[in-house]
């Protein structure tokens, strides 16, 4: 289970066995396994709120068996989605691949680890104003 912030509300999301089975049940049979492995292997393009759809099923999945808002519902509660937020799709991401690929846990975490420095790196290299413009590599 993970905390993630989405629209200004903490929400713990969590992928297990069920994940999936929640995400076709909401979303008219769409198969999160394959919106995942798509979106993992590059394949496919993200439809319109895929990973906020996974984060719905993980959320709702997070609070089994207790009752839960519809998509829709839950998505205005929490402020909507903001699909330009790259730490949330990653978290999301890799929540989902870990809690629906058990076996392949370790490889997961260490994609995971591999981001979160490159990320680091990127930023470093950056100089970012206040308008959050990035300037350019700072200079030595």
């Amino acid at each position: 289970m993970r905390e993630v912030t989405i629209g200004g509300e903490r929400v713990n999301i969590v992928a297990s066995p069920i994940t999936p089975w929640i995400y076709e049940g909401e979303f008219d049979g769409e198969d999160m396994l394959a919106a995942l492995t798509g979106l993992v292997s590059k394949k496919s393009e993200p439809k319109l709120f895929v990973i906020a759809k996974m984060a719905y099923a993980m959320a709702r999945c997070a609070r089994y068996p207790a009752t839960f808002p519809d998509f829709a519902t839950w998505l205005t509660s929490i402020g909507g989605w903001d699909s330009s937020d790259v730490e949330l799709t990653q978290a999301v991401i890799f929540e989902a691949m870990k809690g629906c690929f058990p076996g392949k846990a370790g490889l997961v975490s260490a994609a995971e680890e591999r981001v979160k420095a490159d990320a680091v790196r990127a930023s470093a290299e950056l100089e970012l104003p206040r308008d959050g413009e990035a300037r350019g590599p700072v200079a030595d």
